[in-house]
């Protein structure tokens, strides 16, 4: 019975809407219903959810826990640590990293419990290029894949893996992991193999948008990489379980995403 609603309803549906003379209305439709699911809320760190999930939901993900060790991936100017990770957990110690010579400048002007690191977050540890925009120097869209059409700047910059940073400073367990790293998020997982297998980072936030269709990856590239993890998207209140259809992972526009271990929570 409910099958047969549910084709009558279908029927109705595409008799309506499925003629061109609305396809106008669909697309806007769509747009507006992306935002309801996580995806294009970009405007701020309200709309994206950020803020809601800093301030809330990530203190019951870490319980109260002392010594606090968060890494900030692609941290630009430090717009996040400062106005989010720094304002809720002030007592926490946050290592930032960004390449980009330009925005580092800046960044290393954040005191307090907060290291820069002149570095990329990758697979290897090894040389690589940044492309920048030469009309926006410092650009929180600079990548390690060449995105622009236009003008670029080609600067050479040094790649470290997770792994590598945190056997070298004595870090035993991430608390917190924010990866914005302009499509090169992958390869950074990949170079937190070791911890992430162990259980010892707690939680993931990361980027997913158009330019993971330029460096050829798919969600469940991300998922391959995150063994004994839960996914989530990113809502302005909450967090959402992310749909298990391919077609619902796979949308190439601007969303965040949780990942959250299953090893660290069962602690």
């Amino acid at each position: 019975m409910k099958q047969l609603i549910f084709n009558m309803t279908l029927k109705i549906y595409l008799y309506i809407f499925g003629r061109v003379s609305f396809q106008k209305f669909n697309h806007a439709a769509i747009r507006f219903h992306l935002r309801s699911i996580g995806i294009l809320n970009y405007s701020n760190h309200l709309q994206s959810g950020e803020h809601f999930f800093i301030k809330q939901e990530l203190k019951k993900i870490v319980r109260k826990k002392a010594n606090l060790v968060f890494i900030d991936g692609g941290a630009n100017i430090g717009s996040y640590s400062e106005s989010l990770l720094k304002k809720f957990f002030p007592k926490a110690q946050i290592y930032a990293f960004e390449p980009n010579p330009t925005a580092f400048r800046q960044l290393i002007n954040i005191k307090d419990n907060f290291q820069a690191i002149n570095k990329a977050l990758g697979a290897e540890c090894k040389q690589s290029i940044l492309f920048e925009p030469t009309n926006n120097p410092g650009s929180s869209h600079s990548s390690l894949y060449r995105l622009e059409h236009g003008a670029v700047n080609q600067i050479q910059i040094e790649c470290t893996t997770l792994d590598a940073f945190c056997m070298q400073q004595g870090i035993e367990h991430i608390d917190f992991l924010k990866l914005d790293l302009e499509g090169n998020e992958l390869d950074a997982l990949h170079g937190a193999n070791s911890l992430i297998k162990a259980g010892k980072i707690t939680c993931i936030q990361f980027e997913f948008n158009e330019i993971n269709y330029i460096s050829k990856i798919t969600m469940q590239d991300i998922i391959t990489a995150l063994p004994n993890y839960k996914l989530y998207r990113m809502l302005p209140k909450g967090l959402t379980p992310l749909p298990s259809a391919a077609y619902l992972q796979n949308i190439y526009a601007y969303q965040n995403l949780v990942a959250i271990s299953e090893l660290t929570q069962d602690e």
